[in-house]
């Protein structure tokens, strides 16, 4: 604070900038010829102070702009600055943006300025990236979004290189980042440049590389589930078609056709699986645990072990539910905003989907689950809402069963409220 009645030739303006003026000293220093000497440029048209990087600790961390760090943050933006520890361990930052064919890199040059280079997205390109990054002498810290597998072979790249830590970033924080940070235009470059800030600003969480084998069995049930949605539209274009007596025969037969080779893929892609199963003893021990539950044969089991074996061991069941998006929604604002209440659906569909029918069957031949089931109907529940929540206590369940390596265990997934006396005393009365 700046006391104004101590120093009377100052006044103080109530901006995010403090500014000085002093009359005697505007007299000695600022006059030239009579007249006032013109303002600096560096200070024409100043909305808020530079940022001082060695006093604010933000030497890697410089606001989002469009000249590449050049330029002050616009007013309004949030003043987010790097952590003192991370600047003790002299940590450099890099934002990788993927596409099809180019990946966009972004680092911080010697000069302290953003650089931008462009590789093919590509093996060969990969290592090129791979040397370019690994210059350095201190920790390189690299940001990538999640973009499926177009990054997979790049983030598996860089996770094998000595001295570069990966993150793998949800699109969604990402992209929820750029617009605290009043970035309003999307290309490219920037993208790559949000990328970059991202991870010199916000907490890194280190990407865990999965398995092989668990790779492998994700790209093979997510097939099969793509060809079990193409027979499924086989079928009832077979069922609509033998409905007309004007569908030509040779359409009929190619349907039928379509249809055996879909299901000779189905089969073989299956066995496939359980091959790359039963090869590893984790995936194997965790599949038969699976199938202990009433509900979950050898079709879901690989469905649902699939993704969940690529996911980090450190994940709680939270989070678990968290990723298969089966975690509650809530939209409520004030008095006059109350939505309805339902699940995020930001996560993993094919969890979800191999999880509904377990679900399903689970609630009619599974007592304790049928229990909770019942239990979830009597509150007025809709039977969809019920069978979502099983989905949810299912899940929780394979987490339990997972971290104890036990089976399956009705007891433990729900127990019915224990009769009271007076409900004993009724029930004796009843019975003749």
């Amino acid at each position: 604070m700046i006391n104004t009645a101590e120093n009377p030739g100052m006044s103080v303006s109530l901006n995010s900038t403090v500014e000085v003026r002093d009359s005697s000293r505007v007299d000695a220093m600022c006059r030239q010829g009579g007249r006032p000497a013109p303002r600096p440029p560096s200070l024409k048209r100043r909305l808020a102070p530079r940022p001082l990087l060695q006093c604010r600790g933000e030497s890697e961390a410089t606001s989002l702009d469009n000249k590449a760090g050049r330029r002050g943050s616009r007013v309004g933006e949030p003043a987010i600055s790097v952590p003192r520890e991370v600047l003790m361990d002299k940590l450099l930052f890099a934002g990788i943006e993927v596409s099809a064919e180019v990946l966009l890199v972004c680092t911080r040059a010697g000069n302290g300025s953003l650089a931008i280079r462009e590789f093919a997205n590509d093996p060969p390109g990969h290592q090129a990236l791979c040397r370019y990054l690994s210059r350095r002498d201190a920790t390189l810290r690299v940001c990538m979004e999640s973009t499926g597998l177009y990054g997979l072979d790049l983030a598996l790249a860089l996770d094998g290189t000595q001295g570069i830590e990966v993150m793998v970033a949800n699109p969604r924080a990402v992209r929820r980042f750029a617009e605290a940070c009043m970035q309003r235009s999307k290309t490219d470059l920037i993208d790559a440049r949000v990328l970059y800030d991202f991870a010199a600003r916000m907490e890194f969480q280190r990407w865990q590389r999965p398995s092989l084998q668990a790779l492998e069995l994700r790209s093979v049930a997510r097939r099969i589930a793509a060809l079990t949605f193409k027979l499924t539209g086989e079928k009832n274009r077979r069922h609509a078609a033998l409905l007309s007596t004007t569908t030509c025969k040779d359409v009929i037969r190619s349907i039928d056709q379509e249809i055996r080779f879909l299901g000779r893929d189905i089969a073989h892609l299956r066995q496939v699986a359980l091959e790359l199963i039963f090869r590893d003893y984790q995936l194997t021990r965790r599949f038969q645990l699976l199938t202990s539950i009433k509900g979950v044969g050898k079709v879901s089991a690989i469905a649902i072990l699939a993704e969940l074996a690529i996911l980090p061991r450190d994940l709680d069941a939270r989070q678990l539910v968290s990723y298969a998006g089966l975690d509650p929604r809530q939209h409520t604002s004030g008095k006059s905003v109350h939505q309805h209440k339902g699940i995020s659906r930001a996560g993993n569909k094919y969890l979800r989907m191999a999880l509904y029918f377990p679900a399903l069957v689970a609630a009619t031949r599974e007592p304790n689950v049928r229990a909770f089931y019942d239990h979830l109907l009597a509150r007025k529940k809709f039977k969809l809402q019920a069978i979502v929540a099983v989905m949810r206590k299912l899940l929780h369940a394979i987490y339990g069963m997972f971290k104890h390596d036990q089976p399956f265990d009705g007891t433990k997934f729900f127990q019915p409220r224990a009769q009271t006396t007076k409900d004993a005393l009724l029930l004796t009365e009843t019975i003749p």
